[in-house]
């Protein structure tokens, strides 16, 4: 039944996001992008204040809306500076909110790692959709993402033997892991020529190999989270899916590395 929760959820869902990745103009995607990122905030400082009371939530919320709207406004080159003062000031209200009921050292490294998976690591799709065909190079940063954690699942299911993080998440096996994998390379080879993106085979098949990786490192830090917290998935907001971290576990470091990647290889380009 869980099963066919999942797969309704996504035939209902699914399009309109393909929709707004289309369509939507940068300003609209910026956004949505905000948007995002104070959800899975919201789910992740929910799920800490099981654990301790984290005091400086706000700038954390701040700093989540600022590092979009610094990438919108002049990508990398803003984002650095505004993620270094909001650091700062964060780390200032929780040393000057500590008390004794509440072990600063925790709740300082837990809002801190809320702003830098979720906030830094989102607001690095608005840097990837602000690029040249950034539209389409969205598009196929999260083809490449959806299939890779599909074909995770299902050859994890069917072949799955060997666990890749058993003390993190046990049923997260090595042969998932490569059929995610593969399942990328697929995907990223054959939507680059779809999408008429200027990228080579070669650039393509390196591309999937980088986001493969990064995605599944993202969605068993998001794990081990949750193993810390002592919860299945972070909220029941998606029928099957669980929150929203559950369902962008794999963006949040796989994004800096797409854009990243794109920048790079527009400025061999240029040479």
């Amino acid at each position: 039944m869980n099963h066919y929760r999942r797969i309704l959820s996504v035939v209902i869902i699914l399009p309109p996001i393909i929709v707004a990745l289309l369509f939507a103009s940068h300003e609209f995607f910026t956004l949505l992008v905000c948007i995002v990122a104070c959800l899975s905030l919201y789910e992740y400082f929910e799920l800490l204040m099981t654990k301790q009371a984290p005091v400086g939530v706000w700038w954390s919320y701040a700093l989540a809306l600022a590092l979009p709207g610094a990438a919108y406004l002049k990508g990398p080159e803003l984002m650095a500076p505004v993620l270094t003062l909001g650091m700062i000031l964060l780390t200032a209200t929780v040393l000057w909110q500590a008390d004794a009921d509440t072990p600063p050292f925790v709740t300082l490294m837990g809002s801190l790692f809320g702003v830098l998976f979720i906030g830094w690591g989102l607001s690095h799709l608005v840097v990837l959709h602000g690029l040249e065909h950034g539209t389409m190079r969205t598009l196929l940063f999260c083809a490449v993402l959806w299939s890779g954690d599909i074909a995770a699942m299902y050859i994890g299911r069917l072949l799955g033997r060997h666990p890749m993080a058993p003390v993190i998440s046990p049923g997260k096996t090595w042969e998932g892991a490569l059929g995610g994998m593969l399942g990328s390379l697929v995907v990223v080879t054959v939507g680059a020529q779809l999408l008429s993106l200027p990228i080579t085979v070669y650039q393509s098949l390196l591309f999937g190999c980088l986001i493969s990786c990064a995605a599944q490192i993202g969605d068993l830090a998001e794990s081990l989270f949750k193993r810390y917290i002592g919860v299945k998935d972070s909220s029941n907001l998606i029928p099957g899916h669980g929150g929203i971290l559950d369902r962008l576990d794999s963006f949040f470091l796989a994004a800096p590395l797409a854009a990243y990647f794109f920048m790079s290889l527009d400025a061999l380009t240029l040479r």
